[in-house]
Protein backbone atom coordinates (compact mmCIF):
# COMPACT_ATOMS: atom_id res chain seq x y z
CA UNK A 1 0.00 0.00 0.00
CA UNK A 2 1.48 3.64 -0.52
CA UNK A 3 -0.19 6.20 0.87
CA UNK A 4 0.28 10.24 1.31
CA UNK A 5 2.87 10.26 -1.61
CA UNK A 6 3.80 13.47 -2.73
CA UNK A 7 4.98 13.27 -6.18
CA UNK A 8 7.08 15.64 -8.10
CA UNK A 9 9.33 15.66 -11.17
CA UNK A 10 12.28 14.69 -8.57
CA UNK A 11 10.75 11.83 -7.27
CA UNK A 12 8.75 10.41 -10.54
CA UNK A 13 10.45 7.55 -11.18
CA UNK A 14 10.59 6.57 -7.49
CA UNK A 15 6.58 6.66 -6.86
CA UNK A 16 6.75 4.79 -10.41
CA UNK A 17 8.45 2.00 -9.27
CA UNK A 18 7.07 1.66 -5.68
CA UNK A 19 3.41 1.63 -7.99
CA UNK A 20 5.27 -1.29 -9.70
CA UNK A 21 6.08 -2.88 -6.46
CA UNK A 22 3.06 -3.22 -6.16
CA UNK A 23 1.95 -6.00 -8.82
CA UNK A 24 5.06 -8.44 -7.95
CA UNK A 25 3.06 -10.42 -5.44
CA UNK A 26 -0.15 -10.98 -6.82
CA UNK A 27 -1.58 -10.33 -10.39
CA UNK A 28 -4.94 -10.63 -9.47
CA UNK A 29 -5.58 -7.21 -7.07
CA UNK A 30 -6.90 -4.59 -7.88
CA UNK A 31 -5.71 -0.87 -7.08
CA UNK A 32 -7.82 2.42 -6.38
CA UNK A 33 -5.80 5.66 -7.11
CA UNK A 34 -6.41 9.35 -6.91
CA UNK A 35 -3.48 11.95 -7.30
CA UNK A 36 -4.92 14.92 -6.41
CA UNK A 37 -2.83 18.58 -6.93
CA UNK A 38 -1.89 19.72 -3.43
CA UNK A 39 -1.65 23.31 -2.60
CA UNK A 40 0.20 25.08 -0.69
CA UNK A 41 -1.43 25.85 2.82
CA UNK A 42 -0.76 29.50 4.31
CA UNK A 43 2.50 30.01 5.08
CA UNK A 44 4.50 30.45 9.08
CA UNK A 45 4.27 34.22 8.23
CA UNK A 46 1.28 34.67 6.84
CA UNK A 47 -0.20 32.53 10.12
CA UNK A 48 2.11 35.67 12.45
CA UNK A 49 0.98 38.39 10.55
CA UNK A 50 -2.73 36.67 10.69
CA UNK A 51 -2.80 36.66 14.36
CA UNK A 52 -0.94 40.47 14.69
CA UNK A 53 -3.69 41.55 12.85
CA UNK A 54 -6.56 40.18 14.69
CA UNK A 55 -5.06 41.59 17.87
CA UNK A 56 -4.28 45.00 16.89
CA UNK A 57 -7.82 45.15 15.01
CA UNK A 58 -9.45 43.49 17.97
CA UNK A 59 -7.69 46.25 20.68
CA UNK A 60 -9.15 48.79 18.27
CA UNK A 61 -12.74 47.88 17.93
CA UNK A 62 -12.61 46.38 22.08
CA UNK A 63 -12.50 42.28 21.11
CA UNK A 64 -9.51 40.04 22.14
CA UNK A 65 -8.22 38.12 19.29
CA UNK A 66 -9.78 35.31 19.45
CA UNK A 67 -13.11 36.74 19.74
CA UNK A 68 -12.14 38.50 16.38
CA UNK A 69 -10.86 34.83 14.58
CA UNK A 70 -14.28 33.99 15.17
CA UNK A 71 -16.12 37.53 14.17
CA UNK A 72 -14.15 37.48 10.82
CA UNK A 73 -14.14 33.96 9.87
CA UNK A 74 -18.13 34.49 10.30
CA UNK A 75 -17.63 37.50 8.19
CA UNK A 76 -15.84 36.89 5.50
CA UNK A 77 -15.22 32.69 5.45
CA UNK A 78 -18.67 31.63 6.15
CA UNK A 79 -20.86 29.68 3.31
CA UNK A 80 -24.38 28.05 3.88
CA UNK A 81 -25.69 24.75 3.83
CA UNK A 82 -29.34 23.53 4.04
CA UNK A 83 -30.45 20.88 6.34
CA UNK A 84 -34.21 19.57 6.18
CA UNK A 85 -34.98 22.90 4.86
CA UNK A 86 -33.05 25.15 7.30
CA UNK A 87 -29.84 27.32 6.59
CA UNK A 88 -26.86 26.82 8.84
CA UNK A 89 -23.85 28.64 8.37
CA UNK A 90 -20.77 27.22 7.92
CA UNK A 91 -17.32 28.41 8.80
CA UNK A 92 -14.23 27.67 6.59
CA UNK A 93 -11.03 26.99 8.84
CA UNK A 94 -8.49 29.26 8.73
CA UNK A 95 -5.86 26.77 8.39
CA UNK A 96 -7.20 25.15 5.25
CA UNK A 97 -6.73 28.39 3.23
CA UNK A 98 -4.09 28.23 0.54
CA UNK A 99 -1.45 30.90 0.51
CA UNK A 100 -3.57 33.02 -1.92
CA UNK A 101 -6.75 32.71 -0.31
CA UNK A 102 -4.88 33.24 3.18
CA UNK A 103 -3.77 36.66 1.49
CA UNK A 104 -6.92 37.62 -0.07
CA UNK A 105 -8.80 36.61 3.30
CA UNK A 106 -6.29 39.25 5.40
CA UNK A 107 -6.67 42.28 2.58
CA UNK A 108 -10.50 41.70 3.10
CA UNK A 109 -9.75 42.29 7.00
CA UNK A 110 -7.99 45.25 6.30
CA UNK A 111 -10.48 47.04 3.83
CA UNK A 112 -13.23 46.10 6.74
CA UNK A 113 -10.91 47.82 9.65
CA UNK A 114 -9.87 50.71 7.07
CA UNK A 115 -13.76 51.37 6.78
CA UNK A 116 -13.37 51.97 10.93
CA UNK A 117 -10.32 53.80 10.81
CA UNK A 118 -8.03 51.39 11.78
CA UNK A 119 -4.68 50.67 9.84
CA UNK A 120 -2.33 47.91 9.77
CA UNK A 121 1.02 49.22 10.56
CA UNK A 122 3.77 45.86 9.86
CA UNK A 123 6.85 46.05 11.86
Amino acid sequence: MITNFTISKHNLDNFIERVRGLFTDSENVLYLANIIERKSKRSNDQNSRYWKLLTELGRHIGYTSDEMHDILRFKFLRSKIEIEGEPLPLLKSTTKLTMAEMAEYQNNIERWGNDMGFYFEES
